[in-house]
């Protein structure tokens, strides 16, 4: 066993501590299993409504509950892969293209290695042994072998279960954060069908185009309200390395503008191309890919994200009457509408809606009145949920601090 000793925390080579698991499993009945680099083990079902195993499940490896498996495909959040140990489940099978393992030695603590492994503290060992990157196929070409020879440098036994101890209560604020998001969410889903469809203390209802309404309600085309401004066609070859902003569909999520992806144009473009600098306040709504897990990809623009260049294939609602674009604003994340906008996709190859399609889609319009009610109400149930997702980053900021001290060694912890 190879065992460097620096500053009381061991160096191991990954097979001196962990056993390769290969048990071949052809039980169906057990829980046929993906990784997901966002949300960890799922059930195959679950994630594509089948199971994609087929004849290929005689080859599939069958795990227990506390074993690991690396999923060498690349992601956004795990460039080299990612590791998940199994918990959910007291059994499952996996992918044999999986690396998978099981704890072998009294050196190292399960939980420590789960932590050690989302720190990225493999990261520079993994870019290190990749041969030609990622395939075609998303695969990284990193064999058994490398991987299993990969070395992990643990500090004492209680020291890593103190550790663990820390980042995993973390971890409970962070599942617990979510889950209030989560609960808030459908909360907010499920007033905002029932205020644009039923109102507030109507007794009294009529059909309608868009079915039954109250009383007292109109139906009309959203482009008789609003329009939707397509953006600029940009040139890829426009591009700067800094300059303005330039709002593409990658920038477009669902109610939040994202800068995860940056585009630059020419400063002097805000002048030329003036009618395409957005604004804060205003909506902006995906032209391609417009629905994303059943929610419409629209978000408003913040104060940060102002002054944007707004381009092709993203569009921005402008009201031309007095129903307001916060009232708009809710409407077009209305279940209702989403299920408009997915019959109007559905078939084509990528998904794609232009502005007048949008425009042809009927709307519910209350009374000025109850308009602000509904937007009040609705505003309000987003500042809650904007609070959490504060609380969500600053505890997800605070652990990664965490684990760059605690699993490098560089802040030790007393037992």
């Amino acid at each position: 066993m190879n065992r460097l000793i620096r500053d009381e925390r061991l160096s191991f080579v990954l097979s001196d501590i962990v056993t390769r698991v290969r048990t071949v499993e052809e039980n169906d009945s057990l829980h046929i299993l993906t990784i997901s680099s966002t949300q960890g083990w799922v059930d195959q079902r679950d994630r594509w409504a089948r199971h994609m195993a087929g004849q290929s499940l005689k080859k599939y490896t069958k795990l227990n509950r506390g074993d690991f498996s690396y999923n060498k495909g690349n992601s956004k959040t795990f460039p080299y892969g990612c590791m998940f140990r199994l918990n959910k489940w007291r059994e499952a099978v996996v992918p044999n293209v999986y690396h998978s393992f099981r704890i072998s030695s009294n050196f190292v603590h399960s939980d420590y290695l789960q932590q050690y492994f989302w720190s990225g503290g493999l990261d520079v060992q993994l870019r290190r042994i990749l041969t030609s990157g990622a395939r075609d196929n998303g695969l990284l070409n990193i064999t058994a072998d490398a991987f299993f020879g990969l070395s992990v440098e643990l500090p004492p036994l209680p020291e890593q279960q103190k550790i663990a101890a820390i980042l995993t209560s973390v971890d409970d604020v962070i599942e617990k954060t979510q889950a209030q998001i989560n609960k808030l969410q459908d909360l907010k889903k499920g007033t905002m069908n029932e205020l644009l469809t039923r109102g507030i203390g109507h007794t009294e209802f009529k059909e309608s185009p868009v079915g039954l309404i109250p009383v007292g309600w109109e139906v009309k085309k959203l482009g008789a309200v609003a329009n939707i401004q397509g953006g600029y066609a940009f040139k890829s070859t426009d591009a700067v390395d800094s300059g303005v902003r330039w709002l593409k569909i990658a920038n477009v999520g669902v109610g939040e503008v994202m800068w995860e992806n940056r585009s630059f144009l020419p400063y002097n473009f805000k002048v030329e191309h003036c009618n395409y600098v957005l604004e804060e306040g205003d909506v902006v709504v995906a032209l391609t890919r417009p629905v994303l897990s059943r929610k419409l990809k629209v978000a408003k623009v913040k104060a940060s994200d102002s002054g944007a260049l707004l381009n092709q294939r993203v569009g921005r609602i402008q009201c031309k009457c007095d129903v307001n674009l916060d009232f708009l604003y809710c409407v077009v994340q209305s279940k209702y509408f989403v299920d408009m906008i997915e019959t109007i996709v559905f078939g084509s190859d990528p998904p794609n809606i232009s502005g007048q399609q949008i425009e042809s889609i009927n709307i519910v319009i209350p009374s000025p009145k109850e308009r602000n009610v509904i937007v009040k109400l609705l505003t309000s149930m987003d500042a809650k949920i904007k609070a959490k997702h504060a609380k969500l980053q600053h505890t997800q900021t605070l652990k990664k601090a965490l684990m760059q001290d605690l699993l490098t060694g560089k802040t030790r912890v007393a037992v």
